[in-house]
C-alpha cells in the first residue's frame, strides 16, 4: 500500500518528518495555518515531493494524519475535534505530543478509536525512535496500521 500522510504543523518537527518521509517516497502533504511557513519551505530541495496545502480540506484520501502543532492542549483538542469529521475511517490520527495524555487530547472527539500518540524523537529526520502510545479508546486495527507504517519507514517503535 502506498500511504498518503498529512502533517499538520510546519514547525521544526513537522518539517523534519516531511523530510524523512520524502526519503521513503511517502506521498506527503503538509499544512500550516501560517502561509509564510509554507512559502518558506516550498523551495527546500529536501521537501521536493511534499505537497504544501493552503487548506486542510485540500487533502483527500489520507491514510495517516500526524499532528505536530505546539504543545498546547487546547490547540490539539480543537484540531482533532475539527478534522475528525473531515476524514473518514480508516484514516488514523496521530499526535506527536510529549506532554499530554492521548485521552486528554481526544476528549472533544466523538470517536476516539482512531487517535494514537506517535512521539517522534527529535530530530525526527535523524533519530530512529518513535514512542507509540495508544489510548484505552484506540482500536487495535489502527494501532497495527501505525506499527506497520513505522516499520516500513524504518522507525524503531517503543510501544
Amino acid at each position: 500500500m502506498k500511504e498518503k500522510v498529512l502533517i499538520l504543523g510546519g514547525g521544526f518537527m513537522g518539517i523534519a518528518l516531511a523530510k524523512y518521509l520524502n526519503r521513503y517516497n511517502i506521498k506527503t502533504f503538509l499544512f500550516d495555518t501560517d502561509p509564510t511557513v509554507i512559502s518558506r519551505h516550498k523551495k527546500n530541495k529536501e521537501l521536493n515531493s511534499v505537497k504544501f496545502l493552503n487548506d486542510i480540506e485540500d487533502a483527500f484520501n489520507i491514510d495517516i494524519i500526524i499532528e505536530t502543532v505546539p504543545e498546547r492542549l487546547y490547540m490539539k483538542q480543537d484540531l482533532f475535534a475539527k478534522i475528525e469529521s473531515m476524514f473518514d475511517a480508516p484514516t488514523v490520527f496521530c499526535t506527536n505530543t510529549s506532554s499530554f495524555l492521548i485521552s486528554e487530547i481526544g476528549s472533544r472527539m466523538r470517536n476516539k478509536s482512531r487517535l494514537i500518540g506517535t512521539h517522534f524523537f527529535s530530530p525526527a529526520d535523524i533519530t530512529p525512535l518513535v514512542e507509540v502510545i495508544p489510548s484505552s479508546y484506540t482500536f487495535p486495527v489502527y494501532l497495527e496500521n501505525i506499527l506497520l507504517f513505522l516499520k516500513k519507514i524504518e522507525k524503531n517503535q517503543y510501544y
